[in-house]
Parts: C-alpha cells; structure tokens; sequence
C-alpha cells in the first residue's frame, strides 16, 4: 500500500503530528419547492476552529464554532473528518453539523437588495460525505506531498496519475418555518410548519491529479474528479415520498 520510487518520491521522517487549524465559510442554499416556488438561502460567515491528532498516514481533526465569540451571533457548527493516505490509497470522511444564522435572500423569484435578507434561524443542516480513491501512478505521485495535513512525502519530480473511486454523501435537511418573523414578505411560507428531506448520494468517480515541482521545495497541484451515479431521498410533506434522481458532481483542488 506504500510502496514509491525514490526518484519521483521522498519520505519525510514525521511519524506524529499535532496542527491547529481555522475554517471560515459560507454556505448557500437553492431550494424548489413542491408548488413551483423556489427558495435561496445564504448563511452568515462560519468561524470555527480545532486540531488535527496524527499517526504516520492516519489523520482525525475537530473543530467547533466560534461565531458567538466573535459577532455575538448564537451559531451551532461542528466539523469532524478523518483521513487515511498512503502511496495507492486516499480515504476522506467528513461530518458536518450546522444550525442558525441563515438568511432567505430570493422567494417566488422575487429578489431582495443584496446583504438585505430577511433572518431565519430555522434551518439545520447536517452532512456524511465520505470517498475513497485509488491513485493509478502511485509508485510516482504523492497526493499526500499535497493535501496530507501532516505533508508525510515529498514530491521530487513533477508527476501525475489517473484516480478512480466511489464516493458517498448523506444530506438531512431541516427547515422550521415558524422561526420567521411575523412581518415579513415570506411570512406565508410559515403556514409550511416544518419540512424535512433525506437524502443519499451515491457515486462513481474518474479523474486526474498533477503535481508541479517547479522548485527545488516547492510543489503545485491540481486535481479534477468528477463524479456520477444517483441520489435516493425523502421528503417530509404530507408523507414521505421516495424518490431517485442522477447525481452529477466534480471535485477541483489545488494546493500551493
């Protein structure tokens, strides 16, 4: 599983790892709805903060937010995510956990002045995703020298490789809508009670990585995965309608 060719490859004596980290992000929210109308959300900025524990090519990091101590904003978010690269093999598992601070910018097509979103805290998202992929050119490319967060080899020579995998993503969704506030433009959509979906990706993955040695300690690389196969969901209305749709994704990283 770890076998590489020194010329192309270099192993870097680090067998433990101890590293701070910070995330900040956004996210976005595009929903249809069932009678045509469509729903966009957009969450405040997320601050969290954590650490990454690691032991040779295996990597667990956790992080929790820190909104409440920065802009006074009363914001659930967790991250935890575990790692495994060797020379052939990359494992990904990422868990997300977010409540609160979202805003509703666009309902019925009718568009608000930017930043000028009507507050909704009734919305909870919580995320599994999970790859695992196979680096064709191994024994020549290091993903790790790239994205290990414990940078456990160290790319000599410029290479690339074919990757190939299966990924899986596990999405609940939860809207309260009698969190809105009463005088608002959206407040009909209050009469929705609460809504819910499920839903479960599952998909093929196909693409390419390259690292660029440009200089004697320095590396670039970018890596395109996309991927396909099909989503099964439910839906909280009524009662719970099963349904199955293609899923169409593409993965794009780089790293300096």
């Amino acid at each position: 599983f770890n076998n590489f060719d020194t010329v192309f490859v270099k192993n870097t004596p680090s067998k433990y790892s101890l590293i701070l980290r910070n995330s900040n992000w956004l996210n976005f929210y595009n929903f249809d709805m069932d009678n045509k109308n469509k729903i966009v959300m957009q969450s405040e900025l997320y601050y969290n903060a954590g650490f990454i524990l690691g032991y040779k090519f295996l990597l667990l990091g956790y992080s929790v937010n820190l909104n409440e101590t920065f802009s006074g904003q009363t914001v659930k978010s967790q991250e935890l995510d575990l790692h495994v690269n060797c020379s052939c093999l990359g494992i990904d598992v990422y868990y997300t956990d977010n409540q609160g601070a979202t805003s509703i910018t666009e309902f019925k097509g009718i568009k608000n002045i930017k930043n000028k979103g009507v507050s909704f805290d009734g919305l909870t998202m919580r995320t599994l995703d999970g790859d695992i992929n196979y680096y064709f050119n191994n024994k020549k490319y290091a993903n790790s020298a790239a994205y290990s967060r414990g940078y456990f080899k160290q790319q000599k020579k410029s290479a690339g490789s074919f990757i190939a995998g299966l990924s899986y993503a596990r999405h609940r969704i939860y809207f309260d809508f009698t969190n809105l506030p009463e005088d608002t433009m959206y407040s009909s959509l209050k009469t929705l009670d609460d809504k819910s979906i499920l839903y479960n990706s599952y998909c093929l993955n196909f693409g390419y990585g390259y690292n660029l040695v440009f200089s004697k300690k320095w590396l670039a690389n970018l890596t395109v995965i996309p991927s396909a196969g099909f989503n099964s969901y439910k839906k909280k209305m009524s009662e719970d309608i099963p349904n199955n749709k293609i899923s169409m994704n593409t993965k794009v990283k780089a790293a300096l």
